[in-house]
């Protein structure tokens, strides 16, 4: 019966020892399902990491884009306004050349027409003078001929007006 004890004792230790495998394996495979099933959460929340760094990148680089390319529209727009502010000062400008030109012309114009009209007003001057002479000399050479003839200038000026008239009425009466 040793051999039969032997084999039932083995049998039984083979038994408790599978037994106590068993229960050793139920209570540290959970641990390591655990264990795997953190290591997939830690690697799962590694990648959510990893995939929100290159979503962050993304769109860190796109509003970089963004902003470059405002920048560039904005600097353009700037130079674009820039040029037509210097256009329209280049014509502002000339606009301003112009019109101190036209102030020039008017102002010289002015000065010759107040030249014209001084010198009008000393010839209209001389001119009366010249017809104030004129008129006295002329009654004068009246004065002088009425004596030198021994006539009245006065009466000879009615008497001659007298003879036209006449002459007329005459002429008219006949028609």
């Amino acid at each position: 019966m040793e051999d039969y004890q032997i084999a039932v004792i083995l049998g039984i230790s083979g038994l408790i020892a599978g037994y106590a495998c068993f229960l050793l394996m139920m209570k540290f495979l959970p641990r390591l399902e655990k264990r795997e099933n953190l290591s997939q959460k830690e690697e799962v929340l590694r990648e959510a990491k990893r995939q929100a760094s290159v979503i962050r990148e993304d769109a860190k680089k796109q509003a970089e884009e963004h902003e470059a390319l405002f920048h560039e529209d904005l600097e353009a727009s700037v130079l674009e306004q820039q040029e037509l502010l210097k256009a329209d000062e280049d014509d502002l400008e000339a606009q301003e050349e112009y019109y101190q030109q036209e102030l020039l012309r008017i102002e010289k114009a002015e000065e010759a027409l107040k030249l014209r009209e001084e010198q009008v007003g000393r010839t209209d001057q001389q001119l009366q003078t010249v017809l104030g002479n004129i008129e006295g000399g002329k009654q004068e050479l009246i004065q002088a001929l009425s004596k030198a003839c021994d006539t009245d200038a006065e009466r000879m000026a009615n008497t001659l007006r007298n003879q036209i008239t006449e002459s007329r009425q005459l002429e008219c009466q006949k028609v």
